[in-house]
């Protein structure tokens, strides 16, 4: 439980200017409080991030989060209020391209894959949403309308936080070779299966994803202009020290520490950098040995302009799974009147650490020979070419948390509860931690929570 204090006529202080930050301080300040964010960085957004450089005029494409589901119903709302527009994520109609084992694959809307793998006769030519559908929604649907506000995973999920993915779909009895199919593209190996079951739980309602038109960072930004004033940019967070009368946080500001006091304070700072701050109490030990040891995803884009959106020729979607380096590839946003286009690869792990070891012309031509696999044809169509890795962000140092077996129960325990006057936010406080839904619904609950300990 908080340290609950009189109602003041400010809260001072949140911590990082991503969604998260962005929505509790809209919030509290149409409570009639008057938050300021603290944002390290020169700009709002956090993890929502578009690029528009170095591609042609109307082009864009994101560095960060790329879609929204259709049951995001945060997500959808304050882009409904902020006047924006979305997008279908992918094109309606067209196929997806698979390369395994040296085999290409075009999976198109009423075709069966023939996937070159021994697959017992219930799994073999099945689509990967089949596998799915047909495995492990079935065992999500029993919790698919657990209560969220009571223990939370609840207790027959938990259990599965021992486990990493691998070995939970052995124990659903899917075969060898479906294990592969539905760890194509991603970097599984080491992760709990209860991440990533309660993203799929989470998803198990969506019909569909879309985009906001003009580049996701639209929603930060509008977000960003309503809270005009209320954004230190440039300010890191140092230190917290809390008392009895409020909270006092040691911030970096033109290169020389400065104080602010308030009544409280909310943080949403990525955990690696939440490692670096100075509390005083310090936090429960359990809870900073945690924040600790939850590593965040390595996750490295490679962005290629082509001349035409080639691809759409051959009624291909332009998305592709792989087990190449690249792992994955998404066509980017943007009109152009040229019908120019952009395919991004979607590197995770230890690849996307590779891939940021090598000089551009050679993580070019990397990228070049795992799109040419997939889209035979592409290198001629190709004009520029950019590159953004996450892990190399002063101020985020990775795209996602990464749980471990054993760290999902502890992170849900643990890291939500406020510690007297500070309260915590951020997607890795959510099951959605990946997806822009996690940010905003975890802000929503941390709010509520600092305005029940006003009323208290």
């Amino acid at each position: 439980r908080s340290t609950p204090f009189p109602s003041p006529t400010l809260f001072r202080s949140i911590a990082g200017a991503g969604l998260a930050g962005l929505s509790a301080a809209w919030e509290l300040a149409r409570a009639g409080f008057d938050p300021l964010i603290i944002e390290a960085s020169a700009r709002a957004g956090g993890r929502v991030r578009t690029l528009r450089e170095p591609f042609a005029q109307g082009l864009y494409a994101e560095a960060g989060a790329v879609r929204v589901a259709s049951h995001h119903e945060t997500v959808h709302h304050f882009i409904r209020e902020f006047g924006l527009e979305t997008e279908p994520f992918l094109p309606s109609g067209l196929g997806t391209v698979y390369l395994l084992d040296g085999h290409r694959i075009v999976e198109r809307p009423g075709e069966r894959p023939r996937w070159p793998l021994d697959l017992p006769p219930t799994e073999q030519n099945q689509t990967l949403d089949e596998i799915y559908e047909h495995k492990i929604h079935p065992f999500l649907a029993k919790f698919a309308t657990a209560d969220r506000n009571g223990p939370w995973p609840p207790p027959a999920l938990r259990e599965l936080d021992a486990l990493t993915q691998p070995e939970f779909w052995a124990r659903l009895g899917l075969s060898p070779g479906a294990r592969r199919l539905l760890a194509l593209g991603y970097r599984l190996d080491r992760a709990s299966a209860l991440w990533g079951l309660l993203e799929e739980l989470d998803l198990l309602p969506s019909t569909g994803f879309v985009r906001i038109l003009g580049g996701n960072d639209r929603l930060p930004a509008a977000f960003a202009q309503r809270l005009d004033g209320r954004i230190l940019y440039g300010t890191p967070l140092r230190a917290v020290r809390q008392d009895a009368s409020g909270v006092e946080i040691t911030v970096e500001r033109h290169g020389a520490l400065e104080t602010l006091r308030g009544a409280a304070l909310l943080c949403t700072l990525p955990l690696p950098l939440l490692r670096e701050v100075d509390f005083t109490p310090a936090l429960a030990p359990e809870r900073r040995d945690l924040i600790a040891q939850i590593p965040y995803m390595p996750v490295s884009r490679m962005y290629l302009q082509t001349r035409r959106r080639f691809w759409l020729d051959q009624n291909l979607s332009g998305a592709a799974i792989m087990d190449r380096p690249s792992q994955r590839f998404w066509p980017a946003a943007g009109v152009n009147p040229t019908q120019r286009g952009i395919l991004h690869s979607y590197t995770w792990d230890r690849e996307a650490h590779e891939l940021d070891a090598l000089p551009h012309d050679e993580r070019v031509r990397r990228t070049l020979a795992d799109a040419e696999a997939a889209f035979p044809g592409i290198r001629p169509h190709v004009e520029a070419s950019a590159h953004w890795s996450w892990q190399h962000q002063p101020w985020q140092r990775g795209a996602f948390a990464q749980f471990l077996p054993g760290q999902v129960t502890r992170l849900h325990e643990l890291l939500p509860q406020p510690e007297g006057r500070v309260f915590f936010a951020g997607a890795h406080l959510w099951s959605s931690v990946s997806w822009m839904e996690g940010a905003l619904v975890s802000s929503k609950r941390a709010v509520r929570a600092m305005l029940a300990a006003v009323r208290d």
